[in-house]
């Protein structure tokens, strides 16, 4: 049979459009990586992304260009986030630390924070709970109901200890870190209010736990980290008190990695961090658990080109989202995001947008957090040709749907 013109014209306009959605369309579920191959040589410092859309339009955010932002919660009304304001080059002033709140995750607005810088820059972590945003670090803790007015803690953490995460429960917050900036020996500390903290009696299961994350759900705390030595680690506690450590001998755990990120499901909690396979290989994996003691590691992805470091697990209500880091800061790299509805079956899910995808320029990710479906990561973006690596503030939003 034979075509006419306008009917070869059509097939073929039909095979294009099929191959370009083969290109940039994954497979079934949230599309994450439908927009990997758009660049941008402008307005570079923000990205805005509909996963579930096969574009990517950069937001015109100017002002924040240059921000850097460390830590990200959800807010009461949107997101809320704690970093360094650009640089004025102007009056070459110092990078002064801040709040960001932003109600979608696309244009924020930065508010001065009543903490001191010299403490910041030791390290903060960030939680929210029931409309009540906690920071606290070494020396300084503090409460907000908007991220904007804050109130300042009179007992905080010791300024000689190094805290780095925190988590809220249905009675107040539990912070968790190191008893020196420098040790090997687990520290944790409870507070009511956000404001007043107390330091936990020391155990023995603190020796050797370096602590990455924390989290919470209905009668059970869990922290996960290493054992200071290579190999991933994990506490639990009822009361957030007493503390039993995860058995030390469990396949799970029984090689060199890290657990970075911990988050409470329906049934347990979910981690996740760098592992091995068994013939050696460095990759990421993700580990799930009932009570926080016994430990199945469900899913390892073999590592993209130039090393990965896991950074955030999220919850949306599309399922669990893993983010992770890829090459070096000069690398020009993209993140990579990983996709579970269930938290025990994963795939790797392509890799998310980058400004100047595939140029000598790279970004390195913070931090991640999600409100519904909207997931939004935060972190530094280099250019190499403005003779500078912390130049501005990299921010990618999404909508992860179905």
């Amino acid at each position: 049979m034979t075509l006419t013109r306008a009917a070869r014209a059509t097939a073929v306009a039909t095979l294009i459009a099929a191959t370009l959605a083969a290109m940039f369309v994954w497979t079934a579920g949230p599309v994450l990586g439908a927009c990997t191959s758009q660049t941008s040589d402008t307005a570079h410092a923000r990205w805005n992304l509909r996963l579930d859309a096969a574009s990517c339009t950069p937001s015109v955010d100017g002002e924040r260009y240059g921000d850097e932002l460390e830590v990200i919660v959800p807010g009461a009304a949107g997101f809320v986030a704690l970093g360094r304001v650009a640089e004025d080059p102007a009056t070459a002033a110092p990078r002064a630390w801040a709040s960001f709140t932003s109600s979608t995750g696309d244009n924020w607005t930065a508010h001065a924070l009543p903490f001191p810088a010299a403490l910041l820059e030791g390290g903060v972590a960030l939680a929210s709970r029931a409309g009540v945003v906690e920071a606290v670090g070494a020396g300084f803790a503090g409460r907000s109901a908007d991220g904007i007015s804050w109130t300042t803690g009179t007992a905080p953490p010791s300024a000689a200890r190094r805290v780095t995460a925190v988590t809220g429960s249905a009675t107040g917050w539990l912070a968790v870190g190191q008893t020196t900036r420098t040790s090997p020996h687990l520290g944790v500390w409870l507070s009511a209010d956000g404001l007043a903290w107390r330091q936990v009696r020391d155990q023995p299961v603190f020796g050797r736990f370096c602590a990455t994350a924390t989290a919470w759900r209905p009668n059970r705390y869990v922290i996960v980290g290493s054992d200071c030595n290579g190999r991933p680690a994990a506490l639990t506690s009822t009361d957030g008190l007493t503390w039993r450590r995860a058995p030390v001998g469990q396949t799970a755990f029984a090689r060199l990695g890290v657990a970075r990120d911990v988050i409470a499901t329906a049934t347990g909690f979910l981690a996740a961090g760098e592992d091995r396979s068994a013939a050696g290989a460095r990759g990421t994996a993700f580990w799930t658990s009932t009570d926080g003691l016994a430990w199945r590691r469900v899913a390892f992805f073999t590592a993209e080109r130039g090393g990965e470091t896991f950074v955030r697990l999220v919850r949306t209500t599309a399922g669990y989202f893993g983010i992770s880091d890829i090459g070096g800061i000069t690398d020009g790299r993209p993140p990579a995001a990983f996709y579970s509805a269930t938290a025990s079956l994963w795939r790797r899910d392509g890799l998310l947008p980058n400004p100047d995808y595939g140029s000598e320029d790279g970004d390195w990710l913070t931090d991640a957090t999600a409100v519904g479906n909207r997931i939004v990561l935060t972190g530094r973006f280099n250019d190499l040709e403005a003779a500078g690596f912390q130049n501005g503030g990299l921010i990618t939003t999404g909508d992860a749907h179905n």
